[in-house]
């Protein structure tokens, strides 16, 4: 024996732990990155516009996705005029397509509505190949990005003449 630990099974045993303990830190660390930044809420810009313009836009839970029934949470966008002028918190809507569209039960979403038909509303469509109805997971990030959409939109307008 020449006297050099690295070279016995016990030297080598520190080593090799702690090369795992590194190993698993750096998996475990990767993992929450992914976690906490993969798929952000991305508004579509021109479908809300149109909706906060033409229909409205609502925070809804999905309460029955195969029968399409809502509850509203709150409405987030429209005018006294709007598609979902004198809705409010409580409110049960049918929003058509919502399976197609893969809302969850029990989850609530921002949705960008238009008027349907016989009472309904239909989530506004977009610019997407086939023009795609997208809903968003409600959330504080969704809520800012349509807070600045808004706000862009208004800071935009043409002041009105001053008589």
């Amino acid at each position: 024996m020449s006297g050099d630990s690295g070279s016995s099974p016990g030297g080598r045993f520190p080593r090799h732990r702690l090369a795992l303990a590194l190993a698993a830190s750096w998996i475990a660390v990767l993992t929450a990155l992914a976690a906490l930044t993969a798929n952000p809420v991305t508004l579509n810009v021109l479908q809300v516009l149109r909706a906060s313009s033409d229909g409205g836009v609502v925070s809804a839970t999905v309460m029955n996705a195969a029968e399409e029934r809502c509850r509203v949470d709150e409405v987030l966008a429209g005018g006294q005029r709007s598609a979902v002028a004198g809705l409010k918190p409580g409110d049960e809507i049918r929003v058509r397509e919502l399976q197609r569209i893969g809302a969850a039960e029990g989850r609530a979403y921002v949705f960008p509505l238009q008027r349907g038909r016989n009472e309904s509303f239909l989530v506004m469509p977009t610019e997407l190949p086939n023009r795609q109805p997208l809903i968003y997971p409600d959330g504080p990030a969704a809520r800012q990005q349509l807070k600045t959409i808004l706000r862009a939109v208004s800071d935009e307008a043409p002041a009105a003449p001053v008589r």
